[in-house]
């Protein structure tokens, strides 16, 4: 992506990742560790971190937290209690929400979606420390007709009213937890709610150690 001249990549939205279950099914696990358990055996759905962002935040949420060597180690150690790899967060989440499976990585947030869509509270998130966190940004790209508006659009985003619109139709925090007030969202347990200084990318993974990452991956045969 080229962009304008210094454009910055703006947060407008983010959410923690972690497990998401039926307490009616499962108890759930406190930690990636718990997710080798036998009673997991064939009950996990994940994505796919090559076509997939859910799924690369797992992957690179477990590499973060247990070292190169480890990660890779403890994803030949899960591949028994795997029963899906979607090619994208809609069909891994699909075949959890078919109970297919009983545990599914995706966002904290989509608790929230059960809890106001479906007024089902059986959906719950894993009380695990998340692996990893997904923020989306905004940006103004060179081809942009009108970076200027382009620029105002961004800032509109980010006001009150509309980030309580993305909460409602995309669940995914705002950027301002005051925002969170007298909503379902204040139920969920956020272990820390970013700031926007934390919010900003800081580093990226070169191409060349992604594919090699993904080639490991590939190879581990999820």
């Amino acid at each position: 992506l080229k962009l304008k001249s210094k454009s910055p990549f703006v947060p407008i939205d983010w959410s923690p990742m972690t497990f998401i279950y039926r307490k009616s099914e499962i108890d759930p696990p406190k930690s990636l560790d718990d997710l080798l358990d036998i009673r997991f055996e064939k009950k996990i759905s994940i994505s796919d971190p090559r076509t997939s962002t859910p799924g690369l935040q797992f992957l690179l949420g477990v590499l973060a937290a247990k070292g190169h060597d480890g990660g890779m180690k403890f994803l030949r150690q899960l591949k028994p209690n795997i029963a899906f790899v979607g090619p994208n967060w809609s069909a891994s989440y699909g075949h959890f929400k078919k109970k297919q499976s009983q545990l599914v990585f995706s966002y904290l947030t989509s608790a929230v979606y059960h809890w106001t869509e479906e007024q089902n509270f059986d959906y719950q998130a894993a009380p695990m420390k998340s692996p990893s966190t997904q923020i989306e940004y905004a940006v103004v790209p060179a081809v942009a007709a009108n970076p200027e508006m382009a620029v105002k659009f961004i800032e509109f985003l980010r006001t009150d009213e509309i980030q309580k619109i993305i909460m409602q139709k995309d669940f995914m925090l705002p950027i301002k937890q005051s925002v969170t007030l007298d909503t379902a969202f204040e139920r969920l347990k956020v272990e820390h709610f970013l700031t926007e200084a934390e919010m900003k990318p800081e580093s990226f993974i070169l191409e060349k150690e992604m594919q090699d990452i993904l080639s490991e991956w590939q190879a581990i045969g999820l």
